[in-house]
C-alpha cells in the first residue's frame, strides 16, 4: 500500500473496500462497506467540493407549525415527520459526517453510491448531516426575492439535493477503530482459549488427586459422581455437559506439554 494511501484522511467507499480487503486479507466490496454503515458499524460522511448553507434541525411527528420551506421541511419520504428548523444559517465545508437516521439506507441503495458519488436526485433531508458538535442539521437552499412558483407561498429557505461532486468518504480515523475492535475481539477470543485449557488442566489436576477418572471408559461414570458433587454445592451442571468438557481435557493437556 502506498504511503500516500495511508497518509490521507478520508477515503472514498471503494478505496475503503481496497484498504480493508488489503488488511483483513480477503475479498471486500464497495457493497460491503456500505453494508457495515447501514448496520452503524462505521459511520460514513460527505465530502463537499465547495462551502454549503445549513441550519439547525429537529425531527418531530406531525406537520410542522409555521411556512413549508421556511420554518419547517418535509423528512424524506418518512411518513409524519418533519423537520424544524431553528437558528441561524451556518455554513460548512470539507467532510461533514452523515446523521444515519430516517430514509438514508433506501436512499443509499437507490442511488449511485456504489461508486462512490451521491447521486444529486437524493433529497438534502433523507441525508441529514452532524455538524462538528453532533448536532443535526439540513442543507437549505437560501432564496429570498418575490415569490415561489407556488400561489400563496413566498421563497425562502426550501432543502436541496446535493451538490454536484458531493462524495461519500469515510474518514480514516474510523477505519482504525473498526480495526482496533477486530483485534480486540480476536485477542478476546484467544484468550477465552487459553483461559479454557487452563481450567481444563486444573480440573486433570484435581481429578487425578482425587481418583476420578477423566478418560474412556471412565468419563461416563466420572461425569456422573461430578453432577452429585455440584448439586450438593447447590450448583446443577448435567452429566451430559460434564462429559463434554472432560473429553476436552486431553486436548488441553497436550497443548500445555508442548
Amino acid at each position: 500500500m502506498s504511503k500516500l494511501f495511508t497518509l490521507r484522511e478520508y477515503l472514498d467507499v471503494e478505496d475503503t473496500a481496497r484498504y480493508l480487503a488489503i488488511n483483513f486479507n480477503e475479498p471486500v466490496t464497495s457493497k460491503d462497506v456500505l453494508n457495515l454503515v447501514m448496520e452503524e458499524k462505521i459511520p460514513i460522511s460527505v465530502r463537499f467540493r465547495f462551502p454549503v448553507t445549513v441550519r439547525y434541525a429537529k425531527l418531530t411527528d406531525g406537520i410542522g407549525t409555521g411556512e413549508l420551506g421556511i420554518d419547517y421541511l418535509y423528512a424524506g419520504s418518512e411518513e409524519d415527520k418533519h423537520l424544524t428548523l431553528f437558528g441561524e444559517r451556518q455554513s460548512l465545508e470539507g467532510v461533514v459526517d452523515l446523521a444515519l437516521i430516517g430514509s438514508y439506507t433506501r436512499n443509499l441503495i437507490s442511488s449511485s453510491a456504489w461508486d462512490g458519488v451521491l447521486d444529486t436526485c437524493i433529497s438534502a433531508d433523507d441525508l441529514l448531516l452532524c455538524d462538528e458538535n453532533g448536532e443535526l442539521v439540513a442543507l437549505v437552499d437560501v432564496v429570498t426575492l418575490g415569490l415561489s412558483d407556488i400561489p400563496g407561498v413566498r421563497k425562502g429557505e426550501f432543502s436541496f439535493s446535493f451538490p454536484e461532486g458531493s462524495q461519500l468518504v469515510i474518514r480514516k480515523s474510523t477505519i482504525r477503530s473498526l480495526e482496533e475492535s477486530l483485534a480486540k475481539h480476536s485477542y478476546t477470543s484467544e484468550l477465552k482459549t487459553k483461559e479454557r485449557r487452563t481450567l481444563l488442566c486444573i480440573i486433570a489436576a484435581l481429578a487425578k488427586e482425587a481418583d476420578i477418572g477423566y478418560l474412556p471408559p471412565n468419563i461416563g461414570k466420572s461425569a456422573a459422581y461430578i453432577e452429585s458433587l455440584a448439586t450438593q454445592l447447590g450448583a446443577h451442571v448435567s452429566k451430559r455437559a460434564i462429559e463434554e468438557h472432560l473429553k476436552l481435557i486431553p486436548d488441553a493437556l497436550e497443548s500445555r506439554g508442548k
